[in-house]
């Protein structure tokens, strides 16, 4: 059965994903990996004022969490995801990111 994500709370923890992670990119958002201990996936959207006005933002960080919540994430592949948000990701259409970050969550197998 696939497991939900938690999101990640700590600065630190996501600056230790950024440092030690495995980085993939597309031309909406790049993606960190790093396994963890815990037993979860957990995730973190990082999106900064180069994206937009604070509308734009919250807009952009509410379709990734809907994406990622739809997301089977596999048990066997519990790690850290912090993604960050470029400026293309607000003028893009949902489907078109959504098959974006797919895309690159298959490419390292997160998925079941």
């Amino acid at each position: 059965m696939p497991q939900l994500a938690v999101t990640i709370k700590k600065n630190s923890e996501i600056r230790t994903v950024l440092d030690k992670g495995v980085k993939a990119s597309n031309q909406y958002c790049a993606i960190f990996f790093r396994k963890n201990e815990t037993g979860v996936t957990r995730y973190a959207i990082v999106a900064s004022k180069k994206v937009g006005n604070a509308v734009t933002r919250n807009k952009v960080r509410r379709r990734l969490r809907h994406i990622l919540l739809g997301y089977p994430f596999s048990a066997v592949a519990c790690c850290d995801i912090v993604i960050l948000v470029r400026k293309s990701a607000a003028e893009a259409e949902f489907s078109e990111l959504s098959n974006g970050i797919y895309r690159l969550l298959q490419r390292y197998r997160v998925s079941v």
